[in-house]
């Protein structure tokens, strides 16, 4: 999808792919970060394991933002926290 997506506003011009890269891995660090929080919240708070299930998805889609540049002190202080970590 992304690669699409790159496709089409290279061939519109004017368009500020390092920018568009930067600002996509800061906003998917942010909300991959988020959901991470809230699937543990949901299980230690409230009781519900079965969200859970989506952890694997969310850290490998954190991994994936943390390959920017930009995210390399967050990448290292979660990797520092154990956090991102595949457990398989």
């Amino acid at each position: 999808m992304m690669d699409d997506y790159l496709t089409l506003r290279r061939a519109q011009g004017g368009f500020d792919e390092a920018g568009f890269m930067k600002t996509w891995a800061i906003m998917s660090a942010q909300r991959n970060c988020k959901l991470a929080g809230l699937w543990v919240r949901l299980l230690q708070r409230d009781g519900k394991p079965g969200y859970l299930k989506h952890m694997p998805r969310t850290l490998a889609y954190l991994q994936v933002a943390f390959e920017h540049e930009a995210l390399a002190p967050l990448r290292d202080w979660c990797a520092r926290a154990g956090i991102g970590q595949s457990e398989s």
